[in-house]
C-alpha cells in the first residue's frame, strides 16, 4: 500500500510515543488492580464473618425458644389444649422472624388422641392456630426431618428448607427439639424461621451488587435474594451446568472452611464473582457473600478511565502537532503532485507558484518550463487535426453531413453535403436549424439531447424528423460528442448526421403489415367464434332432440339406429367445430396454457377408460405402462395433456385392425416425462410422416377411413405449448409410434385439482325419486333450446318455467320460489351475465344455484364460473347425462335410473323355434367370433340370419342388440342355449 510522506512522518513519531504511553499506563493499572483486589478480599471476608455471626446469634435465640418450651413441657406435662395454644402464640410473638411454632405429640401421647400437633403461625398481623393432625398431616409417616431426626438423635436440629402447610405456604426452615416424660420420648417442639425474613439480618444497599446466600451442609440454598432459588441445591446446579469452579466453591463452603475466592460466571449471576464464606456455628449452615467483579473494581476502573482519557488527550495533542508540522513539509510536494495529475488529464497550461530556493522550489520552476513547452506542442497538433478534418468533411457527399455547435447550441459550421442530404443550402441550415430540429411534435428530445451532450454525457444516436423542400419528410440519425478546449472545458459539440429515410419507411411498412395481419387474424378469430356460436345453437337442438327421443319408449330398432346415427353425426360435427376453433386459437397466438398441479395417474386412467371401449369393440389389446419413477403429481396443463393423448389414441384405434396399442410413460433425461403411443396398425410412409402434422393433411388410408385431418396438427401445437415436440416413427404394415415429452415439475398430491371427464357415458334415464319436487327456470332467447331443456327436465320429473331474456328471468325469480336456474349468457334486453350479477347482488337471492348454458367456447370453464359468479358451466350442445349430473350435484339429488330404449332385449326361455340343424352352425359361427372379440363378425352374422332365414328374425335382432351393447356375457349364454337347442 502506498504511504505519503506525511503519513510516514506520523508513523515514525506518533506510534513509538503511543507504545511508550501504553506500557506505562498498563503497568500503573496493574498495580492499582492488585491493591484493589487485596482490599476487596479483606473487606468481603470481614463481612462474611460478621453476618455469619449475626445470623448464628439470631438462630441460637430462636432455638432457645423451642428448647425452653421443651423444658417447660417436661416439667409441666399436664397442660390443657388451650394452654398449649397460648404457649405457642407467645412463642410466635417473641420475634418477627418466627413464622410458626408447634408441639407434636407421639401417637396417643396426648389425651389418647391418635395424633395431636397444635400449631400457631402468622397470618399477616394476626397469629392463627390449628391442629396439624386434623388437616391430614401425619408427621409420623414419611421422612419429616423435624420429627425423625430429633427422635433418633435425642437433640435439636435445623431442617432443610421446605414449604409450610399453612394457606400462605411460605418457604421455612424448622428448629425441632425433643421433650420427654419419665425418660420416654413424648414429642418435639418446633420454631419455624421464615426464610425471606433473614434479609432483615443482612445489610441493605451497602455496596452495589453485594448479595448473600445461606446453604446447609447438603448444599441446599436456605436463603437467596431470589425467592425462586430457595430450595435449589448448589451442587446439583454446578453438576448440571458442568461448572467445575462452582462445584469446587460448593465443596469449600460446605466443608466448614472460611475463605475468599474468585469464580467465573455461575447461575447466581451473569459475570465473574468474588465469593467469601464463613460457617454459621449453631447449625450446619454456611453464609457466602457474592460481589461482582465490576462492583469490586469499580473505583479502579474509574481511575483507569480517567487516566486513559488523559492519555488519549495527550496523544491527540501530539498527533495534531505532528500533523501541522508534517503539513508544512509536505504541502509543496502535494502541489507538485496535483500539477502533474492535471497535465496527465490534458490540462497542459498548469503552472506552479512555489517560492523558495530549496530542492522543491528548483523542481517547481523546471516543471513550469516543461508545461509551457507541452502547451505549444498541443496547439500545433490541434491546428493540424482541424485542417485534416476540414478536408475530410468537405469531401462528404450523399447520405451524410457534419456540423459543429457551440455552447449556445448555435451551428458554427456544416459540411456542404447537407445540401445533398436535406436539399437546403449551408446558410439556410445555419439560420433555420432550430426550426428544422426543434419540432415539439416530432422531435421533442432534440434540445435536451444537445444540452445533455454539452453537459458531458455519452448518449446513443437520436432520430430526428425534418421537412425536405419537396414536401416529403426525411429521417436522420444524429450522433454527437462534446468538444473540449485547451483548458479542458467543453466548448461545443461535433455531430455526424445520416439519412435513414429508406430504413424508416421500410420499418413503418413492416409495422403496418404486422398490424394488418394481427387485425385480419383477430377478425378471423372473431368470425370463427361467432360462427361457432351460431352453429352450436341449431346443433344443440339436433343433439338435444336426438337425446330426448332416445329416452322415450316405443320406437323400433331401426328408428333407434337412426337416432343414434343422428347423434353420432352431430357429435362428429361438434368435434369438427371444436378442432377448427382449437386450430384458430393456436394460429392466432390466443392459446392459453395453465400451470396447475394434476394427478398424472388419474389423467392417464381417465384416458384409458375413454379409449378402452373402442379398442375392445375392435378386438384390440390396450396397455398402459407407467414407470414407478414417474411422480404421482406434476405441474402442467392437464386438459391439454389429456386432449393430446386422446387424439393420439383415437388415431391408433382408427388405423389398427389387429394386434394392440400401448401407452408408455417414463422419465426422460432426468428432468422430463416421455409419453409414447405405439400401435400395430397400417403405418405411415416415411415421405408422408411430416405431412400428417399439416392442417387437413391425410394419407390415402386416412381419407378412406375418414376424419378432419386436424387432430395431429392440434396435438403437435399443444405439445409445443407444453414445452415439447411431437414426433413420429412409423413403418408401413408394421405400426406407428408417436412420442413427446414435457417438463417433469413434481407437485404435492394434496395440491392436485380434481380430474373432470369431458365425456359423459352414463346413458341411463334419470328420474326424480317419488315425492321429490324441484322447480327450475330455463332462460334462453332461442325457443328450440328452451324446449329441449324443458322436455328433458319435465321427462325426468322436474317442474319448469321459461324466460326469453335476463329481464324476464329476474321478474320470474323474484315472483316464484325456485330451486335452480339454467341461464343462457347471450340474450337480448338483458344478457344472462347482467341477470346473474343482479341476482348475486340481491341478498335474498344470492344463494340461488345458477348453471350457465352457453354456445360460446371458453378455454377455462372453471375460471369463467368464478368470473360470472355462476355455480356450474355447460357448453352447447350439451349432453343430457352431463346436464343431469350437474343438476344432481347442485341440488343433492340421487336419481332413480331406468334403462333407455336401446337396452338389449331379454333372452326368452322358450324352446328355439329353429331347426336344430340350423342352431348348431349358428352357435359355432357365433362362438368363433366371440373368441376373436370380433363384434363386426357378430353383427354380420345377425344380418345374414335376417336375410337368409326369415324365421330367425327375432334371434337376429337379439344378437344384433347384444353386439351393439358389447354384452359378451349374454352372447355367451345365447351361444350355449343354441347348442342346447334353446334360446
Amino acid at each position: 500500500m502506498h504511504a505519503s510522506i506525511r503519513q510516514k512522518i506520523i508513523l515514525f513519531t506518533v506510534v513509538p510515543i503511543t507504545l511508550i504511553y501504553v506500557v506505562i499506563f498498563g503497568f500503573g493499572l496493574y498495580q492499582s488492580q492488585q491493591r484493589a483486589t487485596a482490599d476487596t478480599e479483606k473487606r468481603l471476608t470481614q463481612m462474611a464473618w460478621h453476618y455469619a455471626s449475626k445470623v448464628d446469634g439470631h438462630m441460637r435465640e430462636l432455638a432457645q425458644i423451642a428448647r425452653s418450651t421443651a423444658i417447660f413441657l417436661e416439667s409441666n406435662p399436664e397442660q390443657s389444649s388451650q394452654q398449649l395454644y397460648e404457649l405457642l402464640r407467645t412463642n410466635v410473638r417473641q420475634s418477627s422472624t418466627v413464622y410458626g411454632a408447634a408441639i407434636a405429640f407421639v401417637p396417643e401421647g396426648y389425651d389418647d388422641k391418635p395424633l395431636f400437633a397444635p400449631y400457631a403461625y402468622r397470618d399477616d398481623n394476626r397469629v392463627e392456630t390449628m391442629d396439624l393432625a386434623t388437616i391430614g398431616y401425619d408427621y409420623t409417616q414419611g421422612d419429616w426431618e423435624w420429627w425423625e431426626i430429633p427422635q433418633r438423635s435425642w437433640q435439636g436440629t435445623w431442617t432443610a428448607p421446605y414449604r409450610d402447610a399453612t394457606p400462605a405456604e411460605p418457604e421455612v426452615t424448622t428448629y425441632a427439639t425433643p421433650f420427654y416424660r419419665n425418660g420416654r420420648f413424648r414429642g418435639v417442639t418446633t420454631i419455624d424461621l421464615k426464610l425471606d425474613t433473614i434479609v432483615s439480618l443482612l445489610p441493605e444497599n451497602t455496596e452495589p451488587g453485594l448479595q448473600f446466600v445461606i446453604l446447609n451442609r447438603s448444599g441446599d440454598l436456605v436463603y437467596s435474594p431470589l425467592a425462586t432459588g430457595v430450595g435449589d441445591n448448589l451442587i446439583r446446579i454446578a453438576a448440571e451446568g458442568k461448572n467445575n469452579e462452582l462445584l469446587k466453591l460448593a465443596g469449600n463452603i460446605l466443608s466448614g472452611e472460611t475463605g475468599t475466592t474468585q469464580t467465573r460466571r455461575i447461575s447466581l449471576s451473569n459475570e465473574q464473582l468474588w465469593v467469601s464464606y464463613a460457617p454459621i456455628q449453631s447449625s450446619d449452615w454456611a453464609l457466602a457473600a457474592f460481589l461482582p467483579e465490576s462492583a469490586a473494581l469499580a473505583d479502579v476502573r474509574r481511575e483507569a478511565l480517567i487516566e486513559a482519557a488523559l492519555l488519549v488527550l495527550s496523544l491527540l495533542l501530539i498527533i495534531a502537532s505532528v500533523w501541522v508540522v508534517s503539513g508544512l513539509i509536505s504541502q509543496p510536494i502535494i502541489q507538485l503532485q496535483r500539477a502533474v495529475h492535471k497535465i496527465a488529464q490534458g490540462k497542459l497550461e498548469t503552472e506552479l507558484s512555489i517560492d523558495g530556493h530549496d530542492e522543491i522550489g528548483v523542481l517547481a520552476h523546471s516543471f513550469t518550463r516543461m508545461s509551457r513547452q507541452l502547451v505549444a506542442r498541443e496547439e500545433a497538433l490541434r491546428q493540424a487535426r482541424e485542417n485534416n478534418l476540414g478536408r475530410l468533411v468537405e469531401g462528404m457527399q450523399g447520405n451524410y453531413f457534419y456540423f459543429v455547435m457551440n455552447r449556445q447550441v448555435e451551428v458554427t459550421y456544416v459540411s456542404p453535403s447537407v445540401t445533398d442530404t436535406l436539399g437546403i443550402s449551408i446558410e439556410r441550415f445555419i439560420d433555420t436549424h432550430q426550426q428544422l430540429f426543434n419540432d415539439p411534435l416530432h422531435n421533442p428530445q432534440a434540445t435536451s439531447y444537445a444540452r445533455q451532450v454539452l453537459a458531458g454525457e455519452h448518449l446513443d444516436p437520436v432520430e430526428l424528423r425534418v421537412q425536405h423542400p419537396d414536401g416529403q419528410p426525411r429521417f436522420i440519425e444524429v450522433y454527437a460528442v462534446a468538444v473540449a478546449d485547451s483548458g479542458g472545458e467543453v466548448s461545443g459539440l461535433e455531430a455526424i448526421a445520416r439519412d435513414i429515410t429508406r430504413a424508416k419507411q421500410t420499418e413503418q411498412a413492416v409495422v403496418r403489415a404486422r398490424d394488418e395481419a394481427e387485425a385480419a387474424n383477430h377478425a378471423k378469430s372473431q368470425f370463427l367464434a361467432n360462427m361457432s356460436h351460431e352453429l352450436r345453437t341449431p346443433l344443440n337442438g339436433v343433439l338435444g332432440y336426438a337425446q330426448i327421443l332416445q329416452r322415450e319408449r316405443g320406437f323400433s330398432p331401426e328408428q333407434g339406429d337412426s337416432l343414434r346415427a343422428i347423434e353420432e353425426c352431430g357429435q362428429h360435427l361438434l368435434s369438427l367445430i371444436n378442432d377448427i376453433l382449437d386450430l384458430s386459437k393456436i394460429e392466432s397466438g390466443n392459446l392459453e396454457v395453465s400451470d396447475e398441479a394434476i394427478h398424472l395417474r388419474r389423467v392417464l386412467d381417465s384416458v384409458y377408460q375413454m379409449v378402452s371401449q373402442r379398442a375392445d369393440s375392435k378386438g384390440l389389446r390396450l396397455e398402459l405402462k407407467i414407470d414407478p419413477r414417474v411422480p404421482a403429481a406434476i405441474h402442467t396443463d392437464g386438459v391439454k395433456l389429456k386432449q393430446i393423448l386422446l387424439n393420439l389414441l383415437a388415431n391408433a384405434v382408427k388405423f389398427t385392425r389387429q394386434g394392440g396399442i400401448s401407452v408408455e410413460v417414463k422419465p426422460y433425461g432426468g428432468q422430463r416425462i416421455r409419453f409414447c403411443v405405439r400401435d400395430s396398425g397400417i403405418g405411415i410412409d416415411p415421405q408422408q410422416q411430416q405431412m400428417v402434422f399439416s392442417p387437413f393433411g391425410q394419407t390415402a388410408e386416412g381419407l378412406e377411413i375418414g376424419g378432419t385431418g386436424l387432430g395431429l396438427t392440434i396435438s403437435r401445437r399443444l405439445v409445443k405449448a407444453l414445452g415439447g415436440e411431437l414426433e413420429v416413427t412409423s413403418q408401413p404394415g408394421v405400426g406407428s409410434e408417436f412420442y413427446f415429452s414435457v417438463p417433469m415439475i413434481e407437485a404435492r398430491e394434496e395440491d392436485t385439482v380434481e380430474e373432470q371427464d369431458a365425456y359423459w357415458q352414463d346413458r341411463a334415464d334419470s328420474r326424480l325419486p317419488a315425492g321429490k319436487q324441484f322447480r327450475v327456470l330455463v332462460a334462453d332467447d332461442q325457443r328450440i333450446n328452451r324446449e329441449v331443456l324443458v322436455r328433458l327436465l319435465e321427462g325426468a320429473g322436474f317442474h319448469t318455467l321459461q324466460a326469453k331474456n335476463g329481464q324476464q328471468a329476474l321478474e320470474i325469480i323474484r315472483e316464484h320460489s325456485l330451486d335452480l336456474v339454467l341461464m343462457d349468457l347471450r340474450m337480448p334486453v338483458m344478457s344472462g351475465l347482467e341477470a346473474i350479477q343482479a341476482i348475486r347482488q340481491d341478498s335474498t337471492l344470492a344463494g340461488l344455484p345458477i348453471i350457465a348454458v352457453t354456445a360460446s367456447v371458453y378455454p377455462d370453464p372453471a375460471q369463467q364460473m368464478r368470473a360470472y359468479e355462476c355455480d356450474e358451466f355447460i357448453s352447447k350442445p350439451f349432453n343430457s347425462a352431463e346436464l343431469f349430473h350437474k343438476i344432481a350435484h347442485r341440488l343433492g339429488i340421487t336419481y332413480e335410473q331406468e334403462q333407455p330404449s336401446d337396452q338389449s332385449p331379454a333372452l326368452h326361455g322358450s324352446s328355439c323355434p329353429l331347426d336344430p340343424e340350423l342352431c348348431s352352425p349358428i352357435a359355432q359361427q357365433l362362438q368363433v367370433a366371440l373368441e376373436l372379440g370380433d363384434i363386426e363378425a357378430v353383427q354380420q352374422l345377425a344380418a345374414r340370419l335376417r336375410t337368409e332365414h326369415p324365421s330367425a328374425a327375432e334371434l337376429a335382432l337379439q344378437i344384433d342388440q347384444l353386439a351393439r351393447n358389447f354384452d359378451f356375457e349374454h352372447l355367451e349364454q345365447l351361444c350355449v342355449r343354441l347348442r342346447n337347442n334353446t334360446h
